[in-house]
């Protein structure tokens, strides 16, 4: 089965650096080869240094990945500038990408949801709330849930650093007001010359 991508699916599973990078490589003209394959595409693309880079980017279920034998280094599922630059040129081009059969069976009540990627549970969540207004203050009280582990750990982190920091200022206030009262612990004493120069 061939389908044909488009721009967005491409920025779906590129981050915005590396569409920022691939856009000019399109713009001169950097891919040198490009065709059809099974599940895919696949060419060849120059990289800034002008040295050509091969390049495969497959459908595989819902998920568009790619190869590249660049030194690029990405994480899982992400796309690299040459890929993009791949995958824009074929959009340009409407060259068709030829993805793995998918089973059409229809998914259960209740299970179509997990069968989803992040970006099409996403798109869903989307037209839910244009077409149920309603909805919205209740997802965003979901969304504050969610978020609020991640806030209360930043601000427990700033709190802890504030605290360390207040903690090490005394002392070293406490060193600073030693210095020269050799009537003391003399280690101590020589320990802090010059501290308040520091």
């Amino acid at each position: 089965m061939a389908a044909v991508m488009d721009e967005g699916t491409v920025y779906a599973f590129a981050d915005d650096t590396e569409v920022t990078e691939g856009r000019p490589l399109l713009a001169d003209g950097a891919v040198i080869e490009a065709e059809s394959e099974p599940r895919g595409i696949g060419g060849l693309v120059r990289d800034g240094s002008g040295a050509a880079r091969g390049v495969w980017g497959q459908v595989v279920g819902r998920e568009l990945t790619a190869e590249c034998d660049g030194m690029c280094a990405l994480a899982s599922g992400r796309l690299c500038r040459h890929a993009v630059t791949l995958a824009l040129h074929a959009v340009e081009r409407r060259l068709p990408w030829h993805a793995a059969p998918i089973d059409d069976t229809p998914c259960a009540p209740g299970e179509a949801l997990d069968a989803l990627t992040a970006v099409e549970k996403a798109a869903v969540l989307d037209r839910l709330l244009d077409t149920r207004p309603e909805l919205r203050a209740e997802a965003d009280q979901l969304a504050v849930l969610l978020l609020a582990p991640r806030a209360r750990v930043e601000l427990t982190a700033l709190q802890e650093g504030t605290a360390a920091e207040a903690v090490a200022l005394g002392v070293l206030d406490g060193l600073d007001a030693c210095e020269g009262d050799y009537d003391g612990d003399e280690v101590l004493c020589y320990a802090v010359e010059g501290l308040a120069e520091t």
